[in-house]
């Protein structure tokens, strides 16, 4: 047995039994000495200074690598895999700038900086990939791996999409063309049956510029103007391959005005909590209502009542007796467009036999 000393700690370090590491610039001398016998030899080291590697990235093509060195860290890889890995050194001007890539035992190959992970001679199990640099003042890099059979792939059964604004046209049908206004947002939600799916990779474009995608969000935009647009989402299993959503895309035309009229009422000043007209009951009264201009986008409205004393059929409203006699009741004409918001017009029942 022989015990390793250096005379500078700070210049040559003793790693080990005849191993040492030169650790800054300058001289010393290390002596060796048998334990048995007293026998003594010295060696003068002399440390030159050199571009030390400060820097390192480990990366590869296919594979996001285990934190290195760490042995509570052992990443699953699929045998078959292929990763070539990249290693960028820092300074450019380092001294010692190259590197080898050895493995730890027969289930991993390596060409090169090119990693194949294959069965080995025992069959799948543990695996490191050592970075070893040439520049022994950077520490070995050890990534641990276990290897693993593939398993069968599991194809997609059935995929659900929907949106959170609009209703989707049946995919794939060149005979349904929905309408769906310039300016509109939809957030495409993809769910995937089974979850255990081994492939679940898609991708959502459109045919054209009518029709932008961020991510899973679609705007229906002017681009060269209203006409169709598809939106395909297109997965990478060839179980289910492209959907088409087919659109036709309209340029919204908002309300600016309306005109209500009845055929024997005359109305109340609408939205005029002051304004309260009597009304005979059993009084029917059709309302005529017309939203202009007449291309309006939301063209639309409801009519409803605020309590019994009125029923509403369509456009056509009858004042009634109600669940506690004649009093206070308002018809409400409510406009899609909600630039025109809702009108009031306010009345109070009277019973004329009274």
């Amino acid at each position: 047995m022989t015990t390793w000393t250096s005379s500078d700690e700070t210049i040559v370090e003793i790693l080990g039994d005849g191993e040492i590491k030169g650790l800054n610039p300058g001289t010393a001398t290390v002596t060796v000495t048998t334990r048995d016998g007293g026998y003594i030899d010295t060696i003068l080291v002399t440390v030159e200074d050199y571009e030390q590697v400060t820097s390192y990235e480990v990366t590869t093509d296919t594979l996001v690598l285990p934190e290195a060195n760490n042995a509570d860290i052992r990443d699953e890889v699929t045998i078959g895999t292929v990763a070539t890995f990249t290693v960028t050194i820092l300074p450019e001007n380092a001294d010692y700038p190259g590197y080898t890539i050895t493995t730890s035992n027969s289930r991993a190959e390596v060409e090169g900086n090119t990693v194949t992970f294959v069965y080995g001679s025992t069959g799948p199990g543990n695996v490191s990939v050592y970075v070893t640099f040439e520049d022994s003042s950077v520490e070995t890099l050890n990534y641990r791996f276990k290897t693993v059979e593939s398993v069968q792939d599991i194809p997609i059964e059935s995929v659900t999409i929907t949106t959170d604004t609009i209703a989707l046209p049946e995919a794939n049908n060149a005979d349904i063309r929905d309408e769906v206004n310039i300016g509109t947002v939809a957030v495409f939600s993809v769910d995937i049956d089974p979850v255990s799916a081994s492939n679940q990779n898609y991708t959502i474009t459109t045919s054209n510029s009518r029709a932008e995608v961020d991510g899973h969000t679609v705007t229906f935009v002017l681009g060269s103007g209203a006409g169709s647009v598809s939106v395909y989402v297109t997965f990478e299993d060839p179980a289910i391959g492209e959907l088409n959503y087919r659109f036709t895309t309209v340029e919204v035309v908002d309300a600016t005005s309306y005109t209500v009229d009845t055929d024997g009422l005359v109305l109340p000043e609408p939205n005029n909590s002051d304004d309260r007209d009597t009304v005979d009951i059993d009084t029917v009264v059709t309302f005529s209502v017309l939203v202009l201009p007449e291309g309006a986008t939301y063209s639309g409205y409801t009519i409803t009542t605020s309590n019994s004393r009125a029923v509403v059929d369509g456009d056509t409203v009858t004042f009634v007796y109600g669940n506690t006699g004649p009093g206070s009741v308002s018809v409400y004409i409510t406009f899609d467009d909600p630039n025109l918001g809702e009108l009031n017009y306010r009345f109070t029942t009277v019973d004329p036999s009274a």
